[in-house]
């Protein structure tokens, strides 16, 4: 089904006296919101808006509780509303964002929802953090409640916007975007097995090609995780799969206009079996509604015999992920990243459905050992990339006693290959007999980076060319060589000069010139964004004082080839053979010969051709192509997943908690200390998917969970439990999740309830046993079996077999 036959009957109703360019357009999707109260007051917090130059674009889903009505007396009274009315109900509220972008008239464009209430000074707020920016993306916080109370808030990037790529942490009310945004990236992607995460897919395209800047504006409340008929409540996700969906290139099909050819539940011709699982599981969901076509998906091609495979990048948001993974150039599209530091079922889902994990750097820390042991508990193929040489920084730092070669060496039996930065390391790895497949991967040049910096950098003010603005982002293992080397250089040059860099040296000299201090980076991208609005033209990388020094890469260079800059670096092994010819001035340890590289510079026209030399040097140096040849080589003897592999994988990952992923004990408790009910249910998904209509359950629980209530005797505190399954530890939690359907049912007060979904796999045909025990180690507090239905009616023949007999 096309977007294009969704929405021909849309009725549109503007506003007779609508503004014809307001500042702002406000798209407000509802359904069924009008009966509690919740919409009047969502659309109310938009209308009385400090910010009043704006228009009011609602999107009725053909709700039936009187929302309509409310809608038309917002209309009668306040002109800056408009309707756009579904005469049956479609679903998916992306469908119902385009139609509303198509008739906005607004220079910017915000999402509103019908659970979101704004602060009166939102609007106002974000526009003035865009006009200071200047940027074409800002969002602002937003405060989100739990179902047990607590709040956190959305919006707050302490790793920057990189982190996009890994999770979604932005609040979709708390946006504000220019028009330009969209008509460049396309908008939200209709497609169902994005449907509860439609925004997230929209802010991870748009930070490939735009700078977003956050701000500590508090937008409003987001009150829909609170509420169990939500939308992030109700609809199934798919999360494992949908990086691989959104690793597609897409942009171009979802540009307004060409959106209306977007198919909402077709299957790619190549894909992989888990993401044909997850478009087949989520597209059941919408089987009710008018639009479903069943032949169509029936029609659709199966998976090809030899998908491209996934890989996922395990490993933190930083710049060694960025520089060796992160590229549109990238040959392989279906890369994925892994956060070590995220939900555990997600991580062991997304490792199950990976054909090679790549584990970054740290991989004997306590987060990536434990998904390391289950790469190898699930025959996982996983390859390690090293960027520094731990076991020589032994001695420096006590963080790194763990990389002893005797370790190291054991440790990556298991592993694939080992992919490393430099020769220097590949030669270490290889002479201390560490690994016996050791390559160089090298940093990937991304092309469309480079043009989102350019376009930051181009709009800042020009400045004089005849000024030297020079950049310094060398690590604090290099401060001493700066202070001895090039500030007397600096110094000596008759140009105007100003210096910026990244950490404070101890001490500086009194110079001629101006130090600028740059704000702290929140990650690659981030760090980019913000530098290169200094504009600099000079990159100086003086050699650095550490034992680790010899097996640094050459990545400086494409650094500062993003940033616009020529660099000027030290004889070090990282840059033997790369000179004048590649765009590079070099200089040793001697302030003179700084200052003839300097002198080099001094000309704009002369910069502007060594930025050229350096510019078609990391074309072709750092090509995508050449820099994962070992990778690719890699991936051609591994057999991609089958759905017989993939669904042992996912057995696997039911039974198996990564260590980090457990909290640590809020009490210590007995048994006695505790009263508590559980109780296990096996429900079809046609039958979730019922009680998820009527409202008795925030989620669709698809098969077998576990719920009840407990509580500690004579106390408020919340309850901290482990669920075991046949003895293993499959989750812990607390029991503190608020849930009316059993305080309705007499089973405790719904303060202290949980609903504990487990893994389809234990419906296997066998007897488990499942435990709930004192987080800690304390054993029995509720004990059951549970079987599969198919199990129990063989049971049940056995014994009526038996009993037969016994007559």
């Amino acid at each position: 089904m096309r977007v294009r036959d969704l929405i021909a009957a849309t009725e549109w109703h503007p506003s007779p006296r609508r503004n014809a360019r307001p500042v702002l357009s406000v798209l407000l999707p509802t359904f069924r919101r009008g009966s509690d109260g919740m919409f009047r007051k969502a659309a109310r917090s938009v209308l009385s808006q400090t910010m009043e130059d704006l228009e009011l674009i609602i999107v009725d889903d053909a709700s039936t509780d009187g929302t309509l009505e409310q809608v038309r007396a917002l209309m009668e009274t306040d002109d800056r509303v408009s309707l756009l009315r579904h005469p049956r109900n479609i679903g998916l509220p992306a469908v119902s964002e385009y139609e509303a972008y198509l008739q906005a008239r607004g220079t910017f464009i915000s999402f509103a929802f019908d659970d979101f209430v704004f602060e009166k000074t939102a609007f106002e707020s974000l526009l003035r953090v865009q006009e200071s920016a200047r940027a074409a993306v800002v969002h602002g916080l937003v405060a989100m409640p739990d179902m047990s109370g607590n709040t956190f808030l959305l919006g707050e990037a302490p790793y920057g916007h990189d982190k996009l790529r890994w999770s979604n942490f932005l609040g979709n009310a708390g946006v504000l975007m220019t028009r330009e945004v969209i008509e460049t990236v396309g908008f939200y992607d209709p497609h169902v097995i994005l449907s509860r995460l439609c925004d997230w897919d929209l802010w991870y395209r748009i930070q490939k090609r735009f700078e977003i800047v956050g701000s500590r504006v508090q937008v409003g409340r987001e009150l829909g995780s609170s509420r169990p008929d939500s939308l992030g409540n109700t609809y199934p996700m798919r999360f494992e799969v949908v990086h691989e969906f959104m690793a597609l290139p897409r942009d171009t099909d979802l540009i307004p206009g060409r959106i209306e050819n977007r198919d909402v539940l077709f299957q790619p011709q190549s894909c992989s079996v888990a993401l044909a699982n997850g478009i087949r599981e989520v597209s059941s969901y919408f089987e009710n509604k008018f639009w479903y076509e069943p032949l169509i998906m029936a029609s659709q091609p199966e998976p090809a015999a030899s998908p491209p495979p996934v890989v996922s990048v395990y490993g933190d948001c930083n710049a060694s992920v960025s520089l060796y993974f992160v590229s549109e150039e990238l040959p392989f599209r279906r890369v994925r990243f892994i956060e070590p530091a995220g939900n555990t079922w997600y991580e062991n889902s997304q490792l199950a459905t990976s054909d090679l994990v790549i584990f970054v750097r740290e991989f004997l820390s306590e987060r990536q050992a434990s998904a390391l042991r289950f790469c190898r508990l699930a025959q996982i193929p996983h390859l390690y990339f090293c960027d520094d040489n731990f076991n020589a920084l032994i001695g420096e730092d006590p963080a790194w006693n763990a990389y002893s070669l005797d370790r190291m060496r054991s440790e990556l039996t298991t592993f694939q290959a080992v992919l490393v930065s430099s020769r220097e390391l590949r030669d270490f790895f290889i002479d201390n007999a560490l690994h016996t497949d050791v390559d160089i991967l090298s940093p990937i040049f991304d092309e469309s980076l480079l043009e989102k910096i350019r376009k930051i950098r181009d709009g800042i003010g020009p400045f004089d060319e005849d000024e030297l603005r020079i950049t310094y982002f060398g690590g604090p293992f290099r401060n001493a060589a700066l202070l001895r080397d090039v500030l007397p250089a600096l110094d000596a040059l008759p140009n105007p000069t100003r210096l910026q860099v990244r950490e404070t040296p101890e001490t500086y000299p009194t110079t001629k010139f101006s130090i600028e201090f740059a704000a702290p980076s929140l990650g690659f991208s981030h760090f980019l964004e913000s530098w290169c609005k200094f504009k600099p033209n000079i990159i100086v990388h003086p050699s650095g004082t550490t034992s680790n020094i010899h097996f640094k890469s050459d990545n400086a260079i494409l650094v500062a080839c993003y940033l616009g800059a020529v660099p000027i670096l030290a004889n070090e092994r990282a840059y033997e053979g790369i000179g004048y010819m590649e765009g590079v001035e070099k200089a040793g340890a001697d302030p003179a010969q700084w200052y003839k590289a300097l002198q080099r510079l001094v000309e704009a026209g002369k910069r502007e051709e060594a930025y050229l030399r350096l510019l078609n040097f990391c074309r072709r140096h750092f090509s995508a192509d050449a820099s994962w040849r070992p990778i690719a080589e890699l991936l051609e003897g591994i057999i991609p997943l089958t759905e017989a592999a993939l669904q042992e994988r996912y057995r696997l990952a039911a039974f198996y908690t990564p260590v980090h992923s457990i909290p640590p004990d809020r009490r210590t408790l007995r048994p006695s200390d505790v009263e508590a009910n559980a109780v296990i249910k096996l429900y079809s998904d046609r039958i979730a998917a019922e009680l998820v209509r009527q409202g008795k359950f925030e989620s669709n629980i698809e098969g077998l969970y576990v719920k009840g209530w407990a509580n500690i005797v004579g106390s408020s505190e919340p309850c901290r439990l482990d669920l075991h399954v046949d003895g293993h530890l499959y989750d812990s939690f607390d029991a503190a999740i608020y849930r009316a359907d059993l305080a309705e049912a007499g089973k405790g007060d719904g303060r202290r309830a949980f609903l504990i979904p487990i893994s389809p796999a234990i419906g296997d045909g066998r007897v488990h046993r499942i435990e709930l025990r004192l987080a800690g180690g304390e054993k029995g507090l509720v004990k059951f079996l549970v079987m599969s239905a198919e199990f129990r009616r063989g049971l049940a023949r056995k014994l009526r077999v038996l009993l037969g007999g016994l007559k």
